[in-house]
């Protein structure tokens, strides 16, 4: 018995079926990583609000700051299999700055209890206590000493109030504080803060693009890795140079070669790196056919000393 032949319309529904199934685990993969970043952002913020007043380097330690949650997220990518590097990038950099953030408020609020703390009552201000204390009220009930004396009573209650009440610590008090061995202008001391914000979220958006941007095989979800590597220094051999772009021989340094595999059964993928004489390539990958790819592996065979 002959099966239908699939029209237009079933192909497309199987196909739209397969992204769709393709595309879910990936977006949870995505969203479970990003979700992952903040929390490991916070924790570093935390952690960094315990750094000695001594090693807060305006700038310097947000991008070391950067770089541990950066460092990190690209850590928690592998076993989460996330590797889309404009997401990286983009969930690094809000990591990033979302940690400074974290930080900044921690040591904001030390700050501004320590600010708030109440000190010994000044010398004037526990005289008026006393006068205000003592002070007696007038027993003829004389409208002129009864005005006399709540205006005199209000005066006074206001200057302790004025004594005794916390100063009011804002965010740029606190920042202006921090920066004020560099500049004395508050508003100057807002945009160090914010280049410190920026300088975290670059730096650890490229460390967690660098990572996720690892090679990742999509057909079995699987990293890739190198299993073999061997640099060919000039003279290069033939069967390799005519894998190679067209370049005049003598410029060619050197050929870094690379065996890199997944967990399919597939023939590894070559990557090939030219260092000539005015820059180095970044790796290109080339598909050989099988005369070539023996060609290559004898000749990594005899490089290593394996034959």
């Amino acid at each position: 018995m002959s099966s239908s032949p699939r029209t237009p319309s079933s192909f497309l529904t199987s196909k739209a079926g397969e992204n769709m199934r393709t595309t879910e685990p990936r977006l949870k993969r995505s969203l479970l990583w990003f979700a992952s970043g903040l929390a490991i952002a916070v924790a570093i913020g935390l952690l960094f609000g315990f750094v000695p007043t001594r090693f807060r380097l305006l700038g310097l330690l947000a991008v070391g700051q950067g770089c541990v949650v950066g460092a990190l997220l690209g850590r928690a990518a592998v076993p989460l299999k996330m590797h889309d590097p404009r997401l990286g990038a983009c969930g690094g950099f809000v990591c990033g700055v979302s940690s400074v953030g974290v930080t900044a408020a921690f040591w904001w609020a030390v700050w501004a209890a320590e600010a708030k703390k109440p000190e010994q009552p000044r010398p004037d201000a526990a005289l008026v206590a006393r006068m205000l204390a003592q002070m007696p009220k007038p027993a003829d009930g004389d409208e002129e000493q009864l005005k006399a004396y709540e205006e005199n009573r209000r005066q006074m209650t206001g200057f302790l109030e004025r004594q005794t009440a916390p100063p009011e610590v804002e965010l740029g008090d606190w920042l202006a504080h921090r920066a004020s061995a560099v500049v004395d202008y508050r508003a100057a001391a807002t945009l160090i803060g914010l280049l410190e914000l920026i300088l975290a979220g670059v730096a650890a958006g490229l460390l967690a693009r660098i990572s996720v941007g690892a090679p990742f095989c999509s057909t079995c979800q699987t990293w890739r890795r190198v299993i073999r590597s061997h640099l060919f220094p000039a003279p290069v051999p033939e069967p390799l140079r005519q894998l190679l772009p067209d370049r005049a021989p003598e410029s060619i340094l050197s050929v870094a070669a690379e065996f890199s595999a997944c967990g399919c059964d597939a023939r590894p993928t070559i990557n090939l790196s030219l260092e000539t004489t005015d820059r180095k390539t970044q790796p290109i990958a080339v598909v050989l056919n099988d005369e070539q790819f023996a060609d290559l592996k004898r000749l990594l065979d005899e490089a290593q000393g394996m034959k």
